[in-house]
């Protein structure tokens, strides 16, 4: 017969050891969750105000964007609109000036071909004078009239003289004029670019720094009051050359 050994029931004290550190790791452990969920609490309203400022911020950036657009439009127009008046100045300038150089120069070419034949009748008349004795009083009379011819033609070269030279002075000044304004011109535009340089170069800089609020007075009228410096440009000039024409001399 054989008899089997039961097992001895653990002591008192050693029972109460054990349900003393397991109530310790309860309440730990309640802790630490309650601890972590706070600071989930904590991380998930961090987390909800920071969308809230990107959502913010990239309002403000398409409203930047847009108003960047709408300058950078307007710009463009005025660019475009002051190259066509000025083109259009200097085309009207240069056909009033090549229509005034033109009647210069037939005039000019006119009275050479009457100073052409006064002289060549001139010849014909010292020759009959040489070979004739006695002038006849026929012969008297043309060379009057020559001589009265001579003097009209010359009064008229001196007249055609003197519009030439007015003609020289009011194309010396035009020229200047027409100079002026391409270097305004060139100016104007490199101030363009410069500014288009400048608001791209602060268009980067607002990618990596907080741009500026907005404001709410912003109008169109303080963005065409915008002063735009206007840098000088080491682009040649650009001149016309009219051909100088020398006066008549008998």
């Amino acid at each position: 017969m054989t008899v089997t050994k039961r097992p001895l029931p653990p002591t008192p004290s050693t029972g109460n050891n054990n349900n003393r550190k397991s109530v310790t790791d309860i309440h730990y452990e309640n802790t630490h969750c309650n601890d972590l969920l706070k600071s989930l609490e904590q991380k998930e309203s961090t987390i909800n105000n920071l969308k809230i400022i990107v959502m913010e911020w990239k309002k403000k950036a398409v409203e930047y964007e847009m108003a960047y657009n709408e300058i950078k439009q307007r710009l463009e127009e005025k660019e475009k609109f002051l190259m066509k008046q000025h083109q259009a100045e200097i085309d009207a300038l240069t056909k009033a000036q090549v229509d005034q150089t033109n009647e210069n120069l037939d005039l000019i070419l006119k009275l050479e071909n009457e100073n052409k034949a006064l002289k060549q009748q001139l010849r014909i008349e010292n020759t009959l004078i040489d070979h004739s004795q006695q002038p006849s009083s026929s012969l008297t009379g043309g060379l009057g009239y020559t001589s009265q011819l001579c003097d009209t033609a010359e009064t008229a070269n001196q007249t055609a003289n003197s519009a030439i030279v007015d003609g020289r002075k009011q194309s010396d000044e035009l020229i200047e004029r027409i100079n002026e304004m391409m270097n305004a011109m060139e100016g104007t535009l490199h101030g363009f670019n410069n500014y288009k340089a400048l608001e791209e170069t602060t268009t980067d800089d607002t990618n990596t720094t907080a741009p500026p609020l907005v404001s709410d007075t912003f109008s169109s009228s303080e963005e065409d009051n915008q002063s735009i410096e206007v840098m000088p440009t080491k682009q040649s000039k650009k001149k016309i050359s009219i051909k100088r024409l020398k006066p008549l001399v008998f």
